[in-house]
């Protein structure tokens, strides 16, 4: 079933807009607890921060109507949700984070509690934790979005080659806004040994920490290109040089952007070693894609770099540009980002 309409019907049964309460805080998760009561099967689909989700078999003579409450000994607040008879499931919103409930569902006139389940609510913050994707300077971070209630997440990072204590030399190396779940560190030393964790900042600097992982930066690769810069442009093609760094390199790959720096295309050339120059061709508006493959200069065959794409420049557009040098499966850094306006 499509989970947003599954999501609707959910709210709608219990007479809730769906607006009410973010999908986010209907995420199911690996490991919920899902005891059922010994009768009517009334059970917990999910739980999130605030929220939880439940279901039940029709009762059979229904009563006149349903209700679904939740309570806690640490709280004092009743939170109920009425339910039409012809229901057989209900969101309960509002809970607190980090708490023990006791949810029962109950029937009116007379009021008994028909079945109960037990829960404790998420705590709002990055959970799931881990490396995607490891470099010689950069590493790749990604994990679960498990809060409603963040404003930013924050990630740290501390350099524990020593054996130092993470605790006391951590940094914040970056921010990224709520809903996230990845971020990529930049300017690691090759062949150091990282710890890095996630926090959730919510409204009055409240931080949540996630779990830490450990990460070992890659050994050396070669030394990223400078001065990437025009040397000319025309609508039919543009040229482009770099000062070379490396004395190791295999190569230099070209990367370009149409959307300002949001997404790359990795590979719109490749050349061999100490060459500093590329040239690239640039197509018209209304002309058609090729029917040929295009062939890229020989270069290593680099993971995850799909080496026969190739960007098709326009007439009229604008690009970001980067290049990077190439030693055996390793990029280099990139090198200044080159803004440039085709005619």
């Amino acid at each position: 079933m499509n989970r947003a309409f599954f999501l609707s019907a959910v709210l709608l049964s219990v007479g809730c807009s769906p607006s009410t309460i973010s999908e986010k805080s209907l995420l199911v998760t690996s490991d919920l607890p899902t005891e059922s009561a010994s009768t009517h099967g009334f059970r917990l689909d999910s739980v999130a921060t605030h929220s939880a989700a439940l279901s039940w078999v029709k009762l059979d003579p229904a009563p006149q109507d349903l209700k679904v409450r939740a309570s806690s000994a640490s709280s004092p607040d009743i939170i109920e949700t009425r339910v039409p008879v012809s229901s057989s499931m209900a969101v309960i919103d509002g809970l607190k984070a980090e708490t023990e409930y006791r949810v029962d569902l109950v029937s009116f006139e007379p009021e008994i509690v028909v079945a109960s389940v037990n829960t404790r609510t998420k705590e709002p913050k990055a959970d799931n934790v881990r490396v995607s994707a490891v470099g010689s300077h950069t590493a790749r971070l990604d994990w679960d979005d498990r809060s409603d209630v963040e404003k930013e997440y924050r990630i740290m990072s501390a350099d524990v080659t020593d054996g130092s204590s993470s605790e006391v030399s951590s940094t914040v190396i970056g921010t990224v806004p709520a809903n996230s779940i990845s971020y990529t560190a930049t300017g690691l030393e090759p062949g150091h040994q990282y710890e890095m964790w996630v926090v959730a900042i919510e409204d009055g600097e409240v931080a949540r920490p996630s779990t830490h992982v450990v990460l070992k930066a890659r050994a050396a690769s070669s030394e990223a290109p400078v001065a990437l810069d025009v040397e000319q442009l025309s609508s039919a093609f543009i040229t482009l040089r770099w000062e070379d760094k490396s004395d190791n390199e295999d190569g230099f790959v070209l990367s370009v952007s149409g959307d300002q720096g949001a997404t790359w295309c990795e590979q719109v050339d490749a050349v061999g070693p100490n060459i500093t120059s590329s040239i690239l061709e640039v197509h018209s508006q209304e002309e058609s894609a090729p029917t040929a493959d295009i062939q890229t200069p020989d270069v290593p065959n680099l993971e995850g770099v799909d080496c026969s794409m190739i960007a098709r420049l326009k007439s009229g557009s604008s690009y970001l540009f980067r290049v990077q040098s190439v030693k055996g499966q390793e990029l280099s850094l990139p090198s200044n980002e080159l803004a440039v306006s085709i005619p």
